[in-house]
């Protein structure tokens, strides 16, 4: 009985399978006039890669975040007497990372970086003296390439309560291999406000886009009798014919392009610690982003001498800059003096 109903089975099945022999083929679609009709089997088809390159277009970085850019404004490009330097409406958290990757999509390796601080500084590029001369608007003696000169960057960021945002400064340092005794040696540059113009043009672009495009750094003279020394008996002093803030941001800068370390940036009491090499090893942080440093001397003295940098208000509007030493570090006045003379040098 089971193999009479297999029997069966098959030969319905086999009818069935017969069955499309007699299906008849539909017309095609009308297609109204005016409209193509698709190509058959385009749903299945994958269209091919173009193997052509945009050229001047870089290949992306799938690890690397995406970059927004900023509207315009959100970064302001803000100039006086020489001095230029950003403001952008952002956390200094924010505004770190963003220029982080800024040197690392340009190549640049940091040597130093301290967001405690808002410094980073990069390490020295080799730089021909002839491009760095050209880059300042000078000339080259010709007959060949001039000595090696190298340049490094050091990016500074301060909140500013007054703006409601980050303060950004951008200084560069050159130095110059010159035959010395015993061999070569490197000897600082003047400072070289032309390279730090290109430099912070090229932040702006990365950080605002195109919505920044109309804002240029441009260079500009410093002004003439901006600055004058003033001797008090033991107590020298600088007088700036500016106000306190643009002061404070103007000393800042001269500090920077001197190479000293910032330990403290207070602008509450307008006052910065510098030290002529690394960092004091005793410094109790204060909370809060880009902690303000401040030393306790009770229990152990800093084996770095300390200067502090000071400003306060003077006459007709303008800030008196004095320098002293740090209680407890072994700082020399003798050399406090002479800093004061370097920043009077690199302001006038």
């Amino acid at each position: 009985m089971m193999l009479a109903a297999a029997v069966c089975g098959c030969s319905l099945m086999a009818k069935k399978q017969e069955e499309y022999k007699g299906a008849q083929t539909l017309p095609p679609l009308h297609v109204p006039s005016g409209l193509t009709n698709p190509p058959p089997d385009h749903e299945t088809l994958i269209p091919k890669a173009s193997a052509t390159k945009v050229p001047g277009l870089a290949e992306p970085n799938l690890a690397a975040p995406p970059i927004v850019a900023l509207e315009s404004s959100d970064i302001q490009l803000q100039s006086d007497a020489g001095l230029n330097w950003l403001v952008i409406r952002e956390s200094e958290e924010d505004a770190w990372r963003q220029i982080r990757d800024f040197w690392e999509r340009n190549g640049i390796a940091l040597a130093y970086q301290s967001a405690s601080h808002g410094i980073m500084e990069t390490v020295w590029q080799s730089q021909e003296a002839s491009d760095a001369q050209a880059a300042a608007g000078g000339t080259n003696a010709p007959g060949g390439p001039g000595p090696v000169v190298q340049n490094m960057y050091r990016v500074r960021l301060e909140h500013y309560s007054d703006t409601g945002g980050t303060e950004i400064f951008i200084s560069c340092r050159s130095r110059q291999q010159v035959p010395g005794d015993g061999g070569i040696k490197w000897v600082p540059l003047p400072s070289n406000p032309a390279l730090e113009a290109d430099v912070m043009n090229r932040l702006l672009a990365f950080m605002g886009g195109d919505a920044a495009g109309t804002q240029k750094v441009t260079i500009q003279a410093p002004g003439q009798g901006y600055v004058k020394r003033v001797e008090d008996g033991a107590q020298p002093s600088l007088v700036l014919n500016k106000p306190l803030e643009l002061a404070w941001r103007h000393v800042g800068q001269a500090l920077d392009r001197l190479g000293f370390t910032m330990v403290v940036q207070d602008r509450t009491d307008h006052k910065f610690l510098i030290t002529l090499g690394g960092l004091p090893p005793q410094v109790a942080k204060k909370a809060g982003w880009l902690s303000r440093l401040f030393f306790s001397n009770k229990d152990n003295e800093s084996s770095v001498p300390v200067y502090s940098v000071n400003l306060k208000p003077g006459q007709d509007s303008g800030t008196v800059v004095t320098t002293g030493v740090d209680p407890g570090t072994g700082a020399d006045p003798g050399q406090a003096r002479k800093i004061l003379d370097e920043i009077y040098d690199e302001l006038r």
